[in-house]
Formats: C-alpha cells, structure tokens, sequence
C-alpha cells in the first residue's frame, strides 16, 4: 500500500510541474523502480489515460496551460462548438477521444476528462512526432490533419506544420488553420485566418481571388474559367467540395 501511495505522488507531482509522464525505459540502468513497481506504475498510467487504450507515446508531454484566458477571442479551432475527434499515432487510430488543436502555436491538445487525479480536466500537449494526423468532424465535415514538411510533398514549399488535406490527387489542396494575435489595452487577442493553397505539381501558390487561382493552372486555365463559369463558382466564396470538384476536373483533362 506504501509503494502504490509512493507512486501516486510521484506521477501527481509531474503533473503539477508540468513536467514529461515517462515510463523508464526497458532495460534502462535506472535501479529506482523494481519490476512490480513498473507494472503498477503502467496499471496507474492505464487509470491515468481513462482506459481510452491511447498509447504512450500520444499522452506523454508538458501539462498544458491555456494562455488565451483573459483574451475574448481564443486561438482554438471549433472552441466552445461541438465536434467529435479521432487521431493517428504510430499507425493505430484512436476515437472517441477529446482534442483541441491550437492554430496560433500549432499543437494539439489531448485533454483527459476522466480527472483521476484532478479535479478538473487536464489538458496535455501531445506527443507530434509520434502522430500522424487527427481528425475533427463537426456536423458534415470531416478536417483531416498531418503533420507536412519536404518529405511529404514534391515541391513542398510552405512553413512545416499541421495541414488539412482537403484534396490528395495529382493536383493538391492544403488549408492551413491559423491564427494571429494582435494587441489590445495589453490583452492579447487571436484573429483565426485560414490560408488556402493550391499545387499542381510546381510548388504550393495560396490563393484567395479568382485570378490567383487560375495563374497555378498554366496553359489550362482557359479550361478552368471555363468550368468556373458553367459551374457558378466564385473563387471567393467557394466551398471546399467545389475546389475539390475543379482540382478533380483539372486532374481528368491529363498533360
């Protein structure tokens, strides 16, 4: 009972310093833990994540702190809205979890409502490089996210970080959910901006008007215009489904 009290403070302790929740690792030289000890601390994690069965490497992170809260905006996508979440780590997907994603630092919140060692809930960073997206679904839509750099894309020219991949054929679709802050009377305030770009294969071009669209499809713009005009889209206000419906109608028309 001594030991199981022992290894509830220790864990409590690194919450509140907002230190990393590690396990040691296998075969580490660390002499401190005895195996039963390691087994009850992995049974305590277990208890910890609120059996939602999410792998270490997801929740193991800093304890996050909202710095927003005495702003009247917030950078958190979909805050205060319901929405429901999946995400991807190591190759195995997790739902019916509860995550916020940050659009001006660019991170992802797990946040544990079961509160077995807190009275409110505890909001956690989680682990990037060890997810390879998540998901938000909110009424119809589904905003599917990975973590891009160079490594993803040809001609991948834009800042690493978390995109939606609205559009994955020949042609690409990326929106970037981001927020900026501004100052105001000392209280710093967010304005969420989504950027929007395109890529036929030269680079990723952001574009909000319908000339900077039709300038990414070279030769085949005529095409383009084309399609925009039988089809009544207007660049400025188009959905994502109609983007989605011109990239698909370049990609068909070939070299």
């Amino acid at each position: 009972m001594r030991m199981f009290l022992s290894i509830m403070l220790i864990i409590n302790s690194l919450l509140l310093s907002g230190q990393q929740l590690l396990l040691p690792e296998t075969g580490s030289k660390d002499t401190r833990f005895s195996n039963d000890e390691k087994k009850e601390l992995s049974r305590l994690y277990a208890l910890y994540s609120g059996g939602s069965n999410i792998s270490y490497e997801l929740i193991r992170g800093r304890e996050f702190f909202p710095y927003y809260i005495h702003s009247v905006t917030t950078p958190v996508l979909f805050y205060g809205e319901k929405y429901s979440c999946a995400v991807m780590a190591d190759g195995n997907m997790y739902k019916d979890i509860f995550l916020e994603y940050d659009t001006y630092r660019d991170r992802v919140i797990y946040i544990d409502t079961c509160g077995q060692f807190k009275t409110s809930s505890v909001l956690l960073l989680c682990n990037t490089g060890s997810i390879d997206g998540f998901e938000l679904y909110k009424g119809n839509d589904t905003l599917k996210f990975s973590f891009l750099d160079s490594n993803d894309f040809d001609g991948f020219n834009l800042t690493r970080g978390y995109y939606e991949v609205v559009y994955n054929g020949s042609s690409k679709y990326l929106i970037r959910h981001i927020s900026y802050s501004y100052d105001v009377r000392a209280v710093t305030e967010y304005n969420y901006s989504p950027e929007k770009y395109i890529s036929t294969g030269a680079g990723f071009v952001k574009f909000k008007t319908t000339r900077q669209f039709l300038r990414v499809f070279g030769d085949k713009s005529g095409y383009i215009r084309e399609y925009l005009r039988d089809n009544g889209i207007n660049i400025r206000k188009a959905g994502k489904g109609e983007i989605v419906s011109v990239l698909k109608y370049y990609d068909g028309l070939g070299k």
